[in-house]
């Protein structure tokens, strides 16, 4: 690894494709609780129910499209922390 590299799903990564992931995940995350989409989104919409309209991060990246950019938790975490809409919450 070189200065500005990091590691992203067990590779190691220069940093602005890293960047360039975050954003993508997050458009991506971002998209599923979008007003125009989660109403028409029957899965979303059962998830909300099965859990006091929370749904956690291991059920998203079962997701098709968030999958396509990453399945691993931890690296999808750390791209919504950078999220500014606030629809993410650790615990």
């Amino acid at each position: 690894m070189t200065e500005g590299d990091v590691e992203v799903n067990g590779k190691t990564t220069a940093a602005t494709e890293t960047q360039e992931l975050d954003k993508k995940i997050i458009k991506q995350v971002e998209y599923y609780f979008v007003v125009f989409n989660l109403p028409r989104d029957k899965h979303m919409q059962e998830l909300i129910k099965n859990d006091d309209g929370w749904i956690f991060l291991d059920e998203i990246t079962k997701f098709k499209h968030l999958a396509a950019l990453s399945t691993d938790t931890s690296v999808i975490a750390k791209s919504l922390t950078k999220s500014t809409n606030n629809i993410v919450e650790g615990h």
